[in-house]
C-alpha cells in the first residue's frame, strides 16, 4: 500500500478492516501521537500505554467518524485528552509531576497552539511533492546542520542543485502553509 493515499481513503479502508491500511495509519501518525505524549513529559512506559489507548480508541471509532479526512486532528485531540486524564490521575494520586509536565499543565492553551502548528506544518509537508518533502526533512529534521555532500549522496542529487531545489521546495511549502492559514503574505 502506498503512503501517498489520502487520509479519507486510508480511514475508509481501515473501517473496512484493511490491515495494511491500519498499519499505514499508525505509521503515518505515530510521530504526531508521540509528540503530544513526549511534549507532556509522560514517562516512556506510561506513554506506550497512552499510545495504545489512543489507537485502540481510533480503531473503535473509525467506522463512525463523520470527517475521515480529519483523522489527524481526531488523533491529536484524543491524545491530548488521554494525556490530560493522566495529569488528573497523577494529581489525584499525589504523584510528583516532572517539571516539564507541571509547566505544560498550567498552560493548556500554549500546548494546544503548539500542537496545532505542528499539525498544520505536517499537512503542508504532506501537500508538497514527495521529493521536496524528503529533501526538506533530510535538511532540517536532523537537529543540526547536514553537509551538502552527505545530503547530495542521500538524495542522489548533484551537490550544486541542492540549494536551488531546496529554495523551490521551501517556496512550495510556504505556499501550502499560507493556504492552511499559517504565516503572513509574501
Amino acid at each position: 500500500m502506498t503512503s501517498s493515499i489520502d487520509d479519507a481513503e486510508l480511514t475508509r479502508r481501515c473501517a473496512q478492516g484493511d490491515r495494511d491500511a491500519w498499519e499505514l495509519l499508525v505509521k503515518r501518525y505515530e510521530g504526531l501521537v508521540w509528540s503530544v505524549i513526549t511534549r507532556a513529559g509522560i514517562r516512556r512506559e506510561r506513554g506506550e500505554d497512552i499510545f495504545q489507548e489512543v489507537f485502540r480508541a481510533a480503531f473503535a471509532a473509525i467506522q463512525t467518524m463523520t470527517d475521515a479526512s480529519r483523522i489527524d486532528a481526531w488523533l491529536m485531540t484524543t491524545t491530548k485528552r488521554t494525556v490530560w486524564k493522566e495529569w488528573n490521575r497523577a494529581k489525584r494520586d499525589n504523584v510528583i509531576l516532572p517539571e516539564e509536565l507541571a509547566g505544560i499543565s498550567d498552560d493548556h492553551q500554549q500546548f494546544t497552539e503548539d500542537q496545532e502548528v505542528r499539525l498544520i506544518v505536517q499537512r503542508a509537508l504532506d501537500a508538497i511533492s514527495a521529493r521536496c518533502r524528503e529533501l526538506l526533512l533530510a535538511t532540517f529534521a536532523q537537529g543540526g546542520p547536514v553537509s551538502y555532500d552527505t545530503l547530495a549522496d542521500a538524495m542522489g542529487m548533484p551537490r550544486g542543485s541542492l540549494g536551488p531545489t531546496r529554495q523551490r521546495c521551501l517556496k512550495h511549502l510556504a505556499e501550502q502553509l499560507r493556504e492552511l492559514g499559517l504565516g503572513g503574505r509574501s
